[in-house]
């Protein structure tokens, strides 16, 4: 689907030929919702775009995030989504301005998340977007609360585990499964921010003469710089989670080792005097003694009872 803000309205056309009836001059926003190759090369046959700035979308390095070429603006952005329960992976969005039209390109599932970011926060109706800059801000602004969004979400996600591990008697190895996702998701949003602050920093540089749109850029460069702090915060209280589950790993470890350490102690001692007795020697005394049998049991199990009684009052259990 394709959407195109023209005169004041966003007109939802199913091609390039719906596009052609309005005037150029009127034209200041076209979005293509989904990865339809055909609809996307209508497009920039029609007004004439380079599509080789993120024809591979897998492979955007950083260089290309920002291209500024031949009367084109070209934005490569990789945003995280949330795709699963603890599992993001990124999506592209591509944002090119030529001829005073912002063009945006991006995937349904990135289009519907932002939608509902949108409608959640915005008074649409009542929005003053009357050029192709003010679409660009108002696009980057969208993508600053998204990312603040995502990042509070895992923060949620995080400080819940932190909750719940501190009441588990036992550490499985699913809550540290759980804390490799959360600080990959991290890792991923760490990249994503500074990438997005990069761009925004050489928007802020090419638009430095257009005053209203520099200080919107520049409450989104604050607002992003938030977000960073909050994620290094993240990744502190996933490394805080992880030291306090080592500690009752360790903790687990001892109490085994010294149930391991009781067991062998009280059971060595009798199995050597067994040992001892079970020799066959011919010269052994005791093995003529009336009393040898009821003696050596005895010594056998106070040989268990004393090490216990040692270990208990020294509260090893």
């Amino acid at each position: 689907m394709i959407e195109v803000y023209v005169n004041g309205l966003v007109k939802k056309v199913t091609g390039i030929k719906d596009i052609i009836g309005f005037e150029k001059e009127d034209i200041i926003y076209i979005k293509l919702i989904g990865n339809e190759e055909k609809k996307l090369n209508e497009i920039a046959e029609k007004w004439n775009i380079n599509l080789e700035p993120f024809q591979n979308r897998e492979d955007i390095e950083i260089s290309s995030h920002y291209i500024d070429v031949s009367n084109q603006l070209t934005l490569n952005l990789s945003i995280p989504i949330n795709i699963s329960e603890g599992t993001t992976k990124e999506e592209s969005i591509h944002i090119v301005i030529k001829e005073n039209i912002l063009f945006l390109f991006l995937s349904e599932n990135m289009n519907k998340t932002l939608n509902q970011l949108i409608n959640l926060r915005y008074d649409i109706e009542n929005l003053k977007l009357e050029t192709h800059l003010d679409f660009l801000a108002f696009q980057i602004g969208i993508l600053s609360d998204y990312f603040a969004d995502i990042v509070e979400l895992n923060s949620n996600k995080i400080r819940d585990t932190y909750y719940k591990a501190m009441s588990f008697t036992k550490v499985s190895d699913d809550i540290l499964d759980i804390l490799t996702k959360y600080n990959f998701n991290n890792f991923i949003l760490r990249d994503s921010v500074s990438e997005f602050q990069r761009v925004i920093l050489l928007l802020r540089k090419k638009y430095s003469g257009n005053k209203i749109i520099n200080e919107k850029l520049e409450i989104e460069i604050n607002d992003l710089n938030v977000v960073s702090e909050h994620i290094q915060y993240n990744f502190e209280r996933v490394n805080d989670l992880k030291t306090n589950i080592n500690s009752k790993i360790e903790l687990e470890q001892n109490k085994i080792f010294k149930t391991l350490t009781i067991i062998t102690v009280c059971v060595s001692i009798p199995s050597l005097i067994a040992g001892i007795y079970g020799m066959n020697f011919k010269n052994m005394p005791e093995l003529n003694y009336y009393y040898s049998y009821p003696i050596v049991v005895v010594v056998i199990i106070l040989s268990c009872l004393v090490p216990l009684i040692y270990f208990k009052r020294n509260k090893w259990f």
